[in-house]
């Protein structure tokens, strides 16, 4: 018996809204109606909850075709939504960066301008990548087929045993980090909706193991968050009926803020180690990226693109080429500029340590203000569209796997933009590398690819 999906979206609403009307921080609001403050605070709250909906109903129109929820494009769409719709009650809370701290109108016309994004990214870049996933799964079965099962567990294995055994004995740095993350999430997907998926539940408890081990062991909330929602919709992706698919495709994407909510307090005390009563509404801003994407918009210094992806490009290069002590933080200028403080300094922030909730949409709004944070994301999504469209066969399938770590990074910053197309290069190559050499070594690779095509039918 399939779900309505427009039952789905009233009773959220309702509760939603309700919510939003009953959250125990509006102890003023209900002091008294005519208090003109809570009201707004009140109809913001219920705007954000409406637009998130909007976003999440569109989204689930997408998941008609299973194959679209396979995609990193997707899962990389889906983190951002899901982003959008946690901080709902952000507005009842104390600010968590003073530097974000204005008008209520200006917040929610960033946040319409980011679901205007997203709404165009989809229309635009979905059918596309669903092309790419065909085209890259039958890559795989043409060339490595199963052989590509042992090789994934180990990519696996050994992410996982060096990001646990870094963070204990070695002083892993930022870019090992991001190396070692990067395997755990391509084996990730891989096993999620890419590969065989037999042996499925052997895999979630695998792989959720892993990530709540990360998340223990360097404090990476996000890497654990992720885990959760990408096997979960991969056990969507695989439902047969287009209709049930959509519609829990929509329940779950509605139910994310309210999960988040219940698993944030207790989850920042476990990888925080913060002694206190946790501040919940503040624990919510850390997922909000709307308001530096406001806040960047309504500044008056903007950052320079060419000069600002110039010292991007410098921050790409190998340290051992160039002294990167010496080299800006990219977004300093725009932070100095604009007379930008520390973001917290109750988390031991300095100037020279800003954590904003960086994405690529408050890049574009660094540039551009409103219009960039518009655009600037179609034109990121359009630069790895255009790259896959002129590749084939194996080629293809190097540079598709390895997209998977950008597609799945939500917290982009400026100077990160060119590093993060520099990775998403050197993975690809080091899978290309991996797919001719074992074509080269095992000339009955095709026999076994269909061997694998034959399994993949059963399973």
């Amino acid at each position: 018996m399939t779900i309505k999906r427009s039952t789905i979206f009233f009773i959220s609403i309702c509760v939603y809204t309700l919510l939003c009307l009953f959250w125990p921080e509006l102890d003023y609001f209900w002091s008294g109606f005519s208090d003109e403050s809570g009201i707004n605070i009140a109809m913001a709250c219920i705007v954000h909850v409406i637009l998130y909906h909007l976003l999440a109903y569109n989204f689930s129109n997408y998941c008609r075709t299973p194959y679209f929820l396979k995609t990193p494009f997707a899962i990389g769409c889906l983190v951002s939504i899901a982003y959008l719709g946690v901080p709902f009650l952000k507005y009842y809370g104390e600010v968590r960066y003073v530097e974000f701290d204005i008008v209520l109108h200006y917040r929610l016309f960033a946040l319409l301008v980011v679901c205007a994004s997203i709404f165009m990214i989809l229309k635009i870049y979905a059918k596309g990548w669903t092309l790419f996933y065909f085209k890259s799964h039958e890559a795989m079965h043409r060339s490595v087929g199963p052989l590509f099962v042992p090789f994934m567990y180990c990519i696996f294995g050994v992410s996982l045993f060096y990001l646990i055994f870094g963070s204990i004995y070695l002083n892993l740095n930022e870019t090992q980090i991001i190396l070692f993350q990067a395997g755990y999430f391509i084996s990730l997907y891989y096993f999620s909706l890419f590969g065989i998926q037999h042996k499925a539940y052997w895999n979630e408890l695998l792989f959720v193991s892993g990530g709540v081990a990360i998340t223990y062991y360097l404090g990476t909330r996000y890497t654990l968050l992720l885990a959760v929602l990408l096997l979960g919709f991969g056990r969507i992706s695989r439902i047969q009926s287009n209709q049930k698919r959509k519609s829990m495709a929509l329940l779950s994407l509605l139910l994310i803020p309210l999960v988040t909510i219940m698993i944030l307090g207790p989850l920042t005390a476990m990888t925080k180690n913060r002694y206190g009563e946790i501040n919940l509404n503040y624990e919510l801003q850390r997922t909000d990226y709307v308001d530096f994407v406001a806040a960047a918009s309504m500044a008056d210094y903007k950052e320079n693109v060419f000069k600002g992806l110039y010292t991007s490009s410098l921050w790409a290069v190998p340290g051992g080429y160039i002294d990167k002590a010496g080299l800006d933080y990219p977004m300093e200028p725009f932070f100095d500029n604009n007379h930008w403080r520390s973001p917290d300094k109750r988390e031991g922030h300095t100037l020279k340590t800003n954590d904003y909730p960086d994405s690529i949409f408050s890049c574009g709004a660094m540039v551009g203000g409103f219009v960039g944070a518009l655009l600037f994301p179609l034109a990121w999504f359009g630069i790895f569209s255009m790259v896959l469209s002129r590749l084939n066969k194996t080629l293809l399938l190097s540079f598709y796997l390895a997209s998977v770590p950008a597609m799945f990074n939500i917290e982009i910053a400026f100077f990160k933009i060119v590093p993060v197309l520099r990775n998403w290069f050197v993975i690809s190559i080091i899978f290309f590398v991996f797919i001719q050499l074992t074509i080269i070594l095992y000339p009955k690779v095709r026999e076994k690819g269909r061997k694998y095509r034959r399994l993949s039918s059963k399973a």
